[in-house]
């Protein structure tokens, strides 16, 4: 597959996604079908099925968009931050937060029904543990026990969060 090929797939995947987030915030997932995600995109219904094999997939398609988006904003307050304590403890704060307050993430998870948590990736957890431990910051004997223990008590926190259980 050459470079330019690559790219159109991309872009098309790209207006499916955007297309199936802006009918979602529109009107939620129950009365979207594919057709109507397809004419939103302005492709071809059979498109749709070179990208995705189902309503599903699109559905959690767009949260993972909308998911790498907030990452994504969060990378340059990150870049900044040298202190490997410091960063761990914004990130955790900026996941919180956006778990709460970001209406777009609370309304799309809402609507289409998917048990998924806005947080930081595993790797990058890691990492940052990593560095943590490197630089004297923390003290662990096991980071991949550490890594995992921060990211499930992440995910439990967001979907507390979310379900309005805790501020």
């Amino acid at each position: 597959m050459d470079f330019s090929c690559s790219e159109k797939r991309n872009a098309t995947r790209k207006v499916l996604v955007n297309a199936v987030r802006t009918l979602v915030a529109a009107r939620g997932h129950d009365r979207i079908s594919v057709q109507e995600i397809t004419r939103q995109a302005r492709v071809a219904t059979g498109t749709f099925y070179n990208y995705f094999e189902s309503k599903q997939d699109i559905f959690a398609a767009g949260a993972e968009d909308i998911s790498a988006e907030l990452a994504a904003l969060l990378a340059e307050t990150r870049t900044g931050i040298k202190d490997p304590a410091m960063r761990v403890s914004v990130t955790l704060k900026y996941y919180f937060q956006q778990a709460s307050e970001n209406q777009e993430w609370l309304r799309y998870i809402d609507a289409v029904s998917l048990d998924l948590t806005l947080q930081q990736p595993a790797e990058q957890c890691f990492e940052d543990i990593e560095r943590g431990v490197k630089a004297g910051r923390f003290r662990i004997d096991d980071i991949h026990f550490t890594q995992n223990l921060v990211t499930g008590m992440v995910g439990h926190v967001t979907r507390e969060i979310a379900a309005g259980r805790i501020e």
